[in-house]
C-alpha cells in the first residue's frame, strides 16, 4: 500500500481526439511528502469505468490519500461514465454480469465538460478535470482551505421500509446562498474490471456513486451564520433485477456547493444495527 504521496508532475491535460486509457510512467507516479494537516473534508470524484485498463491505478490512488488522511477527511467517489462504463442496463445477476454506470453518471461528468481520457477526476467541485497523478498535491491544497461552513450526517435504515434516514446538519460561518446536494454510494461490489493485465472477473470496486438523494444539481439552501441548519432526506434501497444495493456496504455524502467549488462535506456509513 502507497503509504504518502504527491504528485504534481504536470497541469491536467486533454488528450487528443478520441478516447484512451491514460498511462502514467510507474517511476513518475508518487513522490514521498510529509502529511498535511487536514482542517476540512475533502471530495475526490474520479470518473472511471469498469474496460478502463488504468482506472486501477487512480483506486489505488485514493485508497493511499484515504490512509494517509483519514476517511473522514477524504471522501472519495467513483462515478462510472463515458466510454469505458458499463451500464447497469446490461446487468444480469443470472450470469454473474455486475455493471455500475449510472445514466447520471455521464450527466455528473458533463458538468465539468468533455473528456477523452480516463481515469481522471475532479478536487472538491472546483478547477476541471485533473489527471490522477496531481491529486496528491491538489487535495493537500484543499485540505488545508478555510472552510465557511461545517457539515454532519447520519444515516439509519429503516429495515420495515426498506429505506435509509438521513440527517445532515450544517453550521455555516458566514451568510451563504449554497446547494445541497446528497449522495448514496456502494463498497465492497465483486464485479469485472479490466486492468493493464487482462480482465479481473472478482475486482472489489469501492465508494461506487450509486444514485442522488437530493436533485442531482443539488437542493437549494440560504445560510445565516451561526445558525445551525437541519435537513432530512430519505431513500428507498434498490433491489432489483438490474440493481441490488447491500444495506450494510452503503455509505452517505452529504456536500454544500456555491459555485466556486465545494464549501464542505462528510460522510457516513448506513446503520444497519447489524
Amino acid at each position: 500500500m502507497i503509504k504518502k504521496l504527491l504528485g504534481l508532475l504536470g497541469l491536467f491535460s486533454f488528450l487528443a481526439v478520441t478516447p484512451a486509457c491514460s498511462d502514467i510512467d510507474s517511476d513518475n507516479r508518487l513522490i514521498e511528502v510529509e502529511a498535511a494537516t487536514a482542517v476540512r473534508n475533502v471530495v475526490i470524484e474520479d470518473f472511471t469505468g469498469q474496460n478502463c485498463i488504468n482506472c486501477p491505478d487512480a483506486h489505488a490512488v485514493l485508497e493511499a490519500l484515504v490512509e494517509q488522511y483519514g476517511a473522514e477527511h477524504v471522501i472519495p467517489v467513483s462515478i462510472h461514465a463515458g466510454s469505458f462504463g458499463m451500464s447497469t442496463s446490461m446487468t444480469n445477476y443470472d450470469r454473474g454480469l455486475v455493471c455500475l454506470m449510472q445514466p447520471e453518471g455521464n450527466q455528473l461528468q458533463n458538468v465539468y465538460g468533455e473528456v477523452n481520457s480516463w481515469p481522471i477526476g475532479v478536487i472538491d467541485g472546483r478547477g476541471g478535470f485533473v489527471s490522477h497523478d496531481t491529486w496528491a498535491q491538489l487535495v493537500r491544497v484543499e485540505l488545508e482551505r478555510t472552510s465557511e461552513a461545517a457539515v454532519k450526517i447520519s444515516a439509519s435504515y429503516d429495515e420495515a421500509a426498506n429505506k435509509a434516514v438521513i440527517k445532515t446538519v450544517v453550521t455555516p460561518y458566514a451568510d451563504l446562498d449554497a446547494t445541497l446536494k446528497i449522495w448514496v454510494l456502494e463498497s465492497s461490489i465483486i464485479a469485472r474490471q479490466r486492468n493493464a493485465e487482462g480482465l479481473v472477473p472478482d475486482y472489489r470496486h469501492d465508494n461506487v456513486w450509486r444514485a442522488t438523494v437530493t436533485p442531482l444539481e443539488g437542493e437549494a439552501v440560504t445560510l445565516t451564520d451561526g445558525s445551525e441548519a437541519s435537513f432530512s432526506h430519505s431513500i428507498e434501497l434498490r433491489n432489483m433485477e438490474k440493481e441490488r444495493w447491500v444495506a450494510e456496504n452503503l455509505s452517505f455524502v452529504a456536500i454544500l456547493a456555491t459555485p466556486d467549488g465545494y464549501v464542505n462535506a462528510a460522510r457516513c456509513s448506513l446503520a444497519t444495527g447489524k
